[in-house]
Parts: structure tokens; C-alpha cells; sequence
């Protein structure tokens, strides 16, 4: 019998933290059928055996980089009215959707301003990844979308396994084709649950249209000057979704889900190599080094990586045998989430949306460009979202725009030469320009 919407959990408590939520689903799916203890040990073989392989395939190959791919994002978003207050109304549940994106992005590209505080220790296996992520502006129907939706509800909050969120004719919003979108529901779990995730790997156990992440609405998006709204306390900058998407890219725990054992005494670690033994997991803010059971000596555990439990001030770094592990889950073509970055006419708004107000049109220049370009606009135009895209459709720069900012310098002087299209994201549509970078 198939179970409902229990993935792979992170339970982040700002206080104590007893059971971990990984754990709870390993033992619910056990618990279902002991056999399932033999098919949970084989599927994360697997998952450990393909990223290897898709390892030794890039340095077999001495390849520096990877193909690039952007998987397309909706936020289903299933609050009370009072909820959506306390996130600052749909003009900051706006925001929140714009920065909470950006922040994936800047910190699966290695981007986040923070990852300067990654220790010396731990620098040289610090990864960037190839994988981005924009908003679906194309429904399944073709129809258009601003890459969210939100359902008003009047249940004050879901407890886990939070099942009704997911099924419109439970009061929640349903999953669209998760082979073509990430799936990511805003709701209600309170203040020590923070998020869980079904990645493909689980779907021997849970239906289809139950894939992907719900994490607390207390933990989405990231705190800026306009967001003083509600946010949990030490869970403000966004990476409970960063965590949660690792999970959905089959990362597990840093320590390993094996109740405090190390790997010398029997404990199964986290699978990969460059991640230190630890035994379990961190909270709050550690200072570096901290030393536990599995690792008592310097440079001790990696409490900064992005799968542990310390607060998002905390976290700021992915290993590159991480990366590794993520990529062979999308970015091959026989990975299992390979169709999850080949559909950017997703990211695209249907024709028609672009026929907005000609106050928005921007000007560019210079143009052609030898690297640096000014984007310039008048000020009032509702101007959400700069993005640059090959000609591939791929997104290879993307920023969010400021209310008050009419000028931005945008440097492409990294990328190859050749012609680019710059996107506007406007709160009414999109406007484009093609650029020659020379």
C-alpha cells in the first residue's frame, strides 16, 4: 500500500532537536513493510554508486565544467488570511518567492556573499553546482503564471505528514507534472518543523504527485529591509529551502541518519567523501573548530554545510562530492531528474504576456558589449526580475530587482561572446532585448 506525503524530513528545532526526521520516515516506511529496510539500503546504494560513476565520467574526461540546467519552480501556497499577513501580504509573499530564488541560486552556484566565512580547512572542497532554478511562468495548460499560486485556507496549521496540502480537494493546491516542475508547498508546521521532501528515489512508497518540498511558511524566503514580517527565529535567510532541495537531489544528512554512530563503529556517514565523519546533528551557531565523537580533531565537522541543522547564519557551504552527487541525479541523461532541466520554455512567458505598458521598456547599453552593461528604466516601473539567457535558454545571470533602483551595472564578462537575451520580469509581464557580447 502506497504511503502519504512522508519524504525525507528535516526537523531544524532552534531548541532541542531529539529525533531527526529522516529517521521518522525510514521507520514509517519500515513500519509499513520490514521488507522496506532491504529496498531503502538499495536504493541509497545506488544513489551512492551513480555518483561515483558520474564522478570518475568528469574527471575521466578532465572536465572543468558541466552543462548548466535550470529547473522551473512553483510555489503552492496554502495559508490563512492571518498567515498571509504576518508574511506582509501578497506584496511580500511576492518577495519572499523572488528572494527565496535567488538565494537557491546563490547558493548552489557558490555565489552566497557568505561562503568567504567557508574555514581554510574546508575551502579546497567547497563545490559549486551547475544547477539553477527560475520560476515556471507556464502553467501545464500553457497558460501563464508568475511561478506561484496561493489557496486561502482555514486551517491555522498542518501537522506532519501534512497530507491535505498537497490535493486541491483536500483544501491544499495539487502538485503540477513534477517531471517537468520542482514542487515546493508554503504552509503552516509550526515553529520546530521546518520542512520535509519526497525525492524521486521514494516513489516505490509515495504517489507521484506527491514529489517534492514543503517547508514551513515561518522559514521561506529570506529577511530583508521590507520583509520584517515573521520569520522563524535563526531560520531567516532561506536555506531551509536550500536544504530541502538537497534532500529532493537525494542528499542525506551530513551525519549520516545513524543515531550518533561513526563510520569506524558501524555508523553509515552521510555517503560522501569530503564531508567529515560527524555524529550528529548541529544547532545554533558553532563556533569553528567544533570537535564531536567522529571527528575530535582539527578541522573537526562541517557544521557550515548546507545539510546540517545549525541556524541559516551558520550554514553557507556544499562540498564538491555533494555537487557530484546532485549532478548525477539531473544532469545526465539516464539520472532520474534529467527531465526536470530540459523544458526552459517553462521559464518563458506564454506569447501575448509580453504586451505590457511601454512605460516599462529599459534601455541597454552599451550594446554590443565587451563584459559590463547598464540596464536603465524609469523609476516606478514594478520592475521584479533581471535574468540573462543564451541562446541555449539558459538562465546565466539572474538578480532581483530593488523598488527604488532605475540603474544596474550587470557584468558578463565571464561569459562567452556571442548573443544573449535580457529578460525584465515585470509584476504585469516580461519584456526582452537581445545583446552581443564582443
Amino acid at each position: 500500500m502506497m504511503m502519504t506525503l512522508m519524504g525525507l524530513c528535516v526537523v531544524k528545532n532552534t531548541q532541542a532537536q531529539d529525533k531527526c526526521g529522516a529517521q521518522m520516515i525510514k521507520e514509517a516506511i519500515i513500519a509499513q513493510n520490514p521488507s522496506n529496510a532491504l529496498v531503502l539500503k538499495q536504493q541509497e546504494e545506488q544513489i551512492k554508486q551513480r555518483a561515483e560513476a558520474y564522478q570518475r565520467d568528469i574527471e575521466g574526461v578532465k572536465m572543468k565544467t558541466t552543462a548548466t540546467v535550470t529547473v522551473p519552480v512553483v510555489f503552492h501556497i496554502i495559508l490563512t488570511s492571518a498567515q498571509q499577513t504576518a508574511l506582509g501580504g501578497i506584496s511580500g509573499i511576492e518577495e519572499r518567492v523572488y528572494n527565496q530564488i535567488q538565494v537557491l541560486n546563490d547558493d548552489y552556484a557558490k555565489l552566497n556573499a557568505d561562503t568567504a566565512f567557508v574555514p581554510t580547512p574546508f575551502k579546497p572542497v567547497a563545490g559549486g553546482s551547475q544547477i539553477r532554478f527560475g520560476l515556471a511562468h507556464r502553467k501545464p495548460d500553457g497558460t501563464s503564471t508568475p511561478g506561484y499560486e496561493i489557496r486561502t485556507t482555514t486551517s491555522a496549521s498542518y501537522a506532519f505528514p501534512a497530507s491535505g496540502a498537497k490535493y486541491t480537494n483536500q483544501g491544499g493546491l495539487d502538485a503540477w507534472d513534477p517531471s517537468l516542475y520542482l514542487n515546493v508547498w508554503v504552509i503552516n508546521l509550526g515553529t520546530s518543523l521546518l520542512g520535509f521532501t519526497v525525492p524521486r528515489s521514494l516513489l516505490f512508497s509515495f504517489p507521484s504527485q506527491e514529489l517534492g518540498v514543503v517547508i514551513t511558511h515561518g522559514a521561506f524566503g529570506k529577511r530583508t529591509a521590507s520583509t520584517t514580517p515573521y520569520f522563524i527565529s535563526g531560520i531567516d535567510k532561506g536555506r531551509t529551502l536550500t536544504h530541502e532541495v538537497g534532500h529532493y537531489f537525494e542528499l542525506i544528512h551530513i551525519w549520516g541518519d545513524d543515531n550518533g554512530l561513526c563510520p569506524n563503529n558501524g555508523g553509515q556517514d552521510d555517503g560522501i567523501a569530503d564531508t567529515p565523519p560527524q555524529a550528529n546533528s548541529s544547532s545554533g551557531v558553532p563556533i569553528f573548530p567544533t570537535y564531536d565523537a567522529c571527528s575530535p580533531t582539527y578541522p573537526g565537522i562541517m557544521f557550515m554545510n548546507y545539510m546540517d541543522y545549525s541556524n541559516d547564519t551558520a550554514l553557507y557551504m556544499f562540498t564538491n562530492g555533494q555537487v557530484a552527487r546532485m549532478h548525477s541525479n539531473i544532469l545526465p541523461s539516464n539520472s532520474q531528474d534529467y527531465t526536470l532541466g530540459i523544458h526552459p520554455e517553462l521559464l518563458d512567458w506564454p506569447t501575448g504576456v509580453t504586451n505590457i505598458i511601454s512605460d516599462n521598456n529599459f534601455l541597454l547599453y552599451p550594446n554590443p558589449s565587451s563584459g559590463k552593461v547598464t540596464l536603465s528604466l524609469a523609476a516606478g516601473s514594478g520592475l521584479q526580475q533581471i535574468e540573462v539567457v543564451n541562446l541555449l535558454g539558459k538562465i546565466v545571470y539572474s538578480t532581483q530587482a530593488q523598488s527604488t533602483q532605475t540603474n544596474y551595472t550587470i557584468d558578463l564578462s565571464l561569459l562567452s561572446k556571442g548573443m544573449y537575451v535580457v529578460r525584465c520580469v515585470f509584476k504585469e509581464g516580461i519584456q526582452t532585448q537581445k545583446m552581443m557580447l564582443e
